[in-house]
């Protein structure tokens, strides 16, 4: 049930999404100016320092939670090459972005994602019972793992 209505939010979110990008196209301007460029591009580089740090630590930890960090870290490099290629496009910039684009951001970001598919295939596939997520108590403390307080008996 939840998977359906996930498929169809998904859906009916990329067509939506057609009439917002047709109106985009045809309403925004060319050019823009913005007095917020230094800070955008500045917190998008320390976001995606965030996202290396965090996804080093998980994997020093082998936590699987750096499946989904590696993910977004390699969407976010994806959209920083994006927006760096376009947005010098008419400056003497462009070839420096278009080169760390196609062998920095990009090649990483593939690394990422190969990473975090090998990552998932080495876990073990199994069903979930409801054992998996019973809450057990811990005969020492009375409490679900040693953390929590004892449960109140009535």
């Amino acid at each position: 049930m939840i998977r359906r209505m996930v498929l169809v939010f998904l859906g009916a979110a990329a067509v939506c999404l057609v009439p917002w990008t047709v109106y985009l196209a045809h309403t925004l301007p060319d050019r823009y100016d913005t007095g917020q460029w230094r800070t955008t591009w500045v917190g998008f580089d320390v976001a995606l320092l965030c996202c290396f740090a965090s996804g080093a630590w998980l994997g020093l930890h082998r936590r699987r939670a750096a499946v989904p960090l590696l993910s977004a870290t390699a969407a976010l490099l994806c959209c920083d090459a994006w927006f760096d290629v376009l947005l010098d496009w008419a400056s003497p910039d462009r070839w420096t972005s278009v080169l760390l684009a196609v062998f920095g951001e990009l090649p990483v970001a593939v690394v990422l994602l190969v990473a975090a598919r090998r990552l998932l295939a080495g876990t073990p596939r199994r069903a979930v019972s409801p054992r998996d997520v019973e809450v057990h108590t811990d005969p020492g403390t009375g409490g679900c793992c040693g953390h929590c307080p004892p449960r109140r008996t009535a």
